[in-house]
């Protein structure tokens, strides 16, 4: 996953410079700080047989950022892990731990737009032998990554109904594993307040999944 946790900082930079003006008169909060550990295990690998010991020395800088506009609100937090082995053959790795969402109103209480990336360690079976720390090395954990864009749309015709429609693209990367796109739909068109006697609504959902490497998958209804 070599680049991907870059790619989405890149990401909300970019959006970050289009809402710049409604940016630069929120309210902001940002912290900044290092952590370090060093870590001997006595069985690096988490093998019943032929266990060995080492050490792992861990540095971690952090940064968060979080600002609350009357049409915006950003919250950011980034804390990327150096691990360096001194024992022979150990690996030195970076573990990227990123937690970001993005909400706007882009235009006058009809067009939005969500963002939110993630990235982190997870371990391939929740029941395996592996705290999820990274100081293991064992083929249990995966560095992954997800992101998704969702603007949506509001819409009120009056007293008479209410419109809402939703698109949302997802992706998620995992060293290892295939990545998977998707895209994904839903309307709802509810009856206004001037239908008091009989309630209607018409709703829809659509979801289609697609994997690097595999079938895709669809699934669409309407109520």
């Amino acid at each position: 996953m070599t680049g991907r946790p870059h790619r989405l900082i890149l990401l909300f930079s970019i959006l970050i410079l289009l809402l710049s003006a409604e940016l630069q008169a929120a309210t902001w909060r940002a912290n900044a700080g290092l952590g370090g550990s060093l870590v001997y295990t006595d069985n690096i690998g988490l093998t019943p047989t032929d266990e060995r010991g080492g050490t792992t020395a861990r540095i971690t800088p952090r940064i968060s950022l979080n600002g609350d506009g009357r049409r915006v609100q950003l919250g950011l937090a980034y804390a990327p892990s150096y691990l360096h082995r001194f024992y022979e053959g150990g690996e030195d790795t970076w573990v990227h731990n990123l937690s970001a969402n993005l909400g706007s109103e882009l235009y006058r209480d009809r067009l939005f737009l969500d963002v939110r990336a993630n990235a982190g360690l997870t371990l391939v079976n929740p029941f395996g032998a592996n705290p999820g720390d990274g100081i293991n090395e064992t083929d249990n954990t995966r560095q992954t990554a997800s992101l998704s864009i969702s603007p949506s749309v509001r819409e009120r015709f009056g007293s008479y109904a209410d419109l809402q429609a939703r698109y949302t693209y997802s992706s998620v990367w995992a060293d290892g594993f295939n990545r998977s796109d998707g895209h994904s739909g839903n309307i709802n068109l509810n009856s206004g307040r001037r239908c008091q006697l009989i309630d209607w609504s018409v709703n829809g959902d659509f979801t289609r999944t697609e994997y690097s490497e595999g079938d895709h998958s669809i699934f669409a209804k309407m109520l």
